[in-house]
């Protein structure tokens, strides 16, 4: 009876471990697939995205000028290149970094451990482990394969080959060039039906318009009419620069001769300017005809006020009386222009024309004018100080 109690329980548990074994087989066989699964679809997404990127740079590479033809495109320096003309060996990739570890706590701890499974148990899985390597491949490397590796000791050696366009967007990038291409020819429709439009209806108002040959006729009567229309305007008035105003008589040079005399007529009336020219220069004493060798005033000669405030010029029969500062400004613009012109200079009333003979005497220049109407080789002081002879 004993025997027969302690052969049941031997069995019973004979029988529990044969079904914990069936179906823990069932769940490793049942995660096997999912990852061959998940591998034949990403080898798969792989395979279409290399083949997306082949084609879109083969195509790339086809539309550029000198597709087909050989070209150098240069080498960079450096050491020698794999598969190279001059023998050299290519670097070997490395082995597989990450081996398989077998070994167990367990059975160093207690030398009866028994596991529950072994590796030889285990189904075999090399041809998914080569898979998942060829879609790690194909994802690492540029579209159109090749022996290609990215090892940092390829760009080293002479003979590497430069230029070059790769695609790697894959089907989604396919798709995008797509989207965009529509795109284009969808814009390039709308501008060729806008053009027509624009077409038609200047056809129609040239055949409204009654000239006859349509749009041709048209525009050479729109050139037409424009034309007659700039003719009808008026002409833009030319200045004479002697009409140009002056600006600051007191400080800056006139522009011409015309320009001073324009304004001093202005001012006093015609021929003011040229009575006051010729008799600026007249002497105070005359002799007198009817009594030879005696002196008598001279009736042209330009006169100062007792209060030197103002000053009298200008022939006997028009005499103009002016301030005395204004005087002395119409003065300076005319030797201005008589230096212009290597002509004599003319004396400014009521002024020293010893002054300015000399550096230890210059003449006291308050503005520009004052120094453009000096002769040449006066000294003058300028507005900072400055003591300098004109040149």
């Amino acid at each position: 009876m004993a025997g027969s109690q302690y052969l049941k329980r031997v069995n019973a548990i004979n029988r529990n471990s044969q079904v914990n074994d069936v179906q823990r087989g069932m769940e490793v066989g049942q995660e096997v697939g999912k990852m061959l699964g998940g591998l034949s679809a990403a080898i798969k997404s792989s395979q279409k995205d290399a083949l997306a990127n082949k084609m879109m740079t083969d195509a790339d590479i086809a539309s550029q000028p000198g597709a087909g033809q050989t070209q150098d495109l240069g080498t960079l320096p450096g050491g020698p290149q794999p598969n190279a003309a001059d023998g050299s060996a290519p670097i070997a990739p490395d082995p597989d970094p990450d081996p398989i570890q077998t070994n167990q706590p367990g059975a160093s701890v207690n030398p009866d451990f028994q596991p529950e499974y072994t590796f030889q148990d285990m189904p075999d899985l090399s041809g998914a482990v080569a898979q998942q390597k060829a879609a790690t491949s194909l994802q690492t490397q540029p579209a159109g394969g090749g022996d290609f590796t990215l090892n940092p000791s390829d760009y080293s050696g002479p003979g590497k080959t430069v230029g070059g366009v790769t695609h790697t967007g894959g089907v989604q990038e396919m798709e995008l060039q797509k989207e965009m291409l529509s795109l284009q020819g969808t814009r390039a429709s709308q501008q060729a039906a806008q053009t027509a439009a624009a077409l038609k209806i200047a056809d129609a108002q040239a055949k409204a318009s009654g000239t006859g040959q349509y749009a041709l006729n048209a525009a050479l009567q729109r050139a037409k009419l424009a034309q007659a229309q700039k003719t009808l305007q008026p002409k833009p008035a030319v200045v004479k620069p002697e009409d140009m105003p002056v600006a600051n008589l007191d400080s800056e040079p006139v522009d011409n001769q015309g320009q001073l005399n324009k304004h001093v007529d202005s001012l006093y009336g015609k021929g003011a300017a040229s009575g006051i020219a010729s008799t600026i220069m007249e002497d105070p004493m005359i002799d007198d005809p009817k009594n030879p060798g005696t002196q008598i005033p001279n009736p042209n000669a330009p006169v100062i006020s007792s209060d030197g405030k103002s000053i009298t010029v200008g022939p006997k029969n028009k005499r103009i009386t002016m301030p005395l500062p204004l005087a002395q400004t119409l003065v300076k613009q005319q030797n201005s222009l008589n230096l212009k012109q290597n002509s004599p200079l003319l004396r400014v009333p009521g002024e020293d024309q010893s002054v300015g003979a000399t550096a230890d005497n210059p003449y006291p220049a308050k503005n520009k004018l004052d120094a453009l109407s000096r002769a040449h080789g006066t000294w003058v002081k300028l507005p900072t100080g400055q003591v300098a002879q004109v040149p």
